[in-house]
């Protein structure tokens, strides 16, 4: 009997249930009521949130800092990867959060969270993170858009939707079928500087569902880091899966005083720090104070002149290569050819010296050879003389 391989595929549909321990001794009715009275509860927080609400800006936009956006991807398939093409395919839930203070609302009534529907996260801000290594990214849409959106009291966020897409994946095949590629995912800001919007990953940055894997190739370990890139207009940060935990905040200049959170405006000699308005009166009071266009001018005279310092090595340092090039290479040069006819001129003398003893060697032998015949002759007479 012939076997055939099959397949059983199962449909599981979810209901998410919030998980909160209901009150002792309530009734079915007096369930009812709190749904109810929750529900409308949501309805009115969100109709009173959005009635101020602006989507047009991110967070802190009139502010000198940035809004933190947290990225994580949840891969849900790999598929096609095309090395003709040096292309592959994949789907994946794509999650960030980020907090927005405007979004803040009362928790005297308990209530965790509030789930937002499709046509209500189209009233909030999201951030416009957009892939740069894709030829072609789509959004499921079916049976609707495949969104969600939660918000916190504190006015954190966490917004996730489900994407696929075909990303550029630049293969070296020279050691086909042992090859082993990496393949980038690179996301960024399309419209925003990382003054105003800073992502970070989620560790882990990439994580697989159970049972993800590729007829033809074994998926590896993920990598994923973050990194700025400049432009010719703009600075933008650029986050590549996967990436190293590492604080960057520290990494960021600040550009305001962290005494009263106000920008800096002036500076102080006597601590040699930059320094606001109302540290002249009140932490710097009797110190030396000037504009900061004054220092900012002599430090680029200072700049300038170690520049100057460095191009003038540079320049010595070429001058130096140079000479040893046309000078000291042919010195070199000359002494080698040198010391190899010297050597040549040794072997020949060593081979010539060689061949004349083996040719003495030879003559003592065929000496030796004559005398030994000569005695052997005489030998033979004299026994003939004694025999007859």
């Amino acid at each position: 009997m012939r076997h055939f391989r099959s397949v059983n595929i199962i449909f599981v549909l979810w209901n998410c249930i919030q998980n909160v321990k209901p009150e002792a001794n309530y009734d079915n009715h007096n369930a009812t009521v709190q749904q109810n009275e929750n529900g409308m509860l949501r309805q009115s927080i969100l109709e009173e949130m959005l009635s101020t609400y602006d989507k047009r800006f991110p967070p802190h936009y009139n502010d000198v800092i940035p809004v933190k956006v947290k990225v994580q991807m949840y891969v849900l398939s790999v598929f096609e990867i095309d090395a003709s093409e040096m292309t592959f395919s994949i789907s994946m839930f794509l999650r960030q959060e980020w907090v927005d203070r405007r979004l803040q609302f009362d928790t005297k009534e308990n209530l965790s969270n509030i789930s937002l529907d499709n046509e209500i996260t189209k009233e909030i801000w999201v951030p416009d993170l957009a892939f740069t290594s894709d030829t072609h990214t789509y959004f499921h849409e079916l049976t609707r858009p495949n969104r969600l959106m939660i918000i916190y009291p504190n006015g954190k966020v966490v917004y996730s939707i489900r994407v696929t897409g075909k990303f550029t994946c630049f293969m070296d095949l020279t050691k086909f079928p042992f090859d082993e590629q990496r393949c980038p995912i690179e996301l960024e800001s399309y419209g925003f500087t990382n003054s105003i919007i800073s992502f970070q990953w989620t560790e882990p940055a990439a994580a697989f569902r159970d049972g993800v894997k590729h007829s033809q190739f074994e998926l590896g370990e993920t990598q994923s880091y973050t990194r700025n890139l400049t432009y010719s207009t703009a600075t933008k940060r650029h986050t590549i899966t996967d990436s190293h935990s590492i604080d960057r905040s520290t990494l960021i200049q600040k550009l305001v005083c962290e005494h009263h959170n106000v920008e800096f405006s002036y500076y102080c000699r006597d601590c040699e720090c930059l320094i606001c308005a109302q540290c002249v009166t009140s932490v710097h009071t009797g110190h030396s104070i000037t504009n900061i266009a004054e220092v900012a001018g002599k430090a680029r005279e200072v700049v300038k002149k170690r520049l100057q310092q460095i191009k003038d090595n540079i320049k010595s340092l070429s001058d130096l290569i140079e000479d040893f090039k046309t000078t000291k290479q042919t010195d070199i040069q000359t002494g080698t050819d040198n010391f190899i006819k010297e050597v040549n001129e040794v072997s020949q003398d060593l081979i010539r010296l060689i061949e004349s003893i083996a040719e003495i060697n030879l003559t003592h032998a065929s000496d030796f050879l004559v005398l030994e015949k000569q005695q052997l002759l005489y030998n033979v007479a004299k026994v003939r003389k004694i025999t007859q």
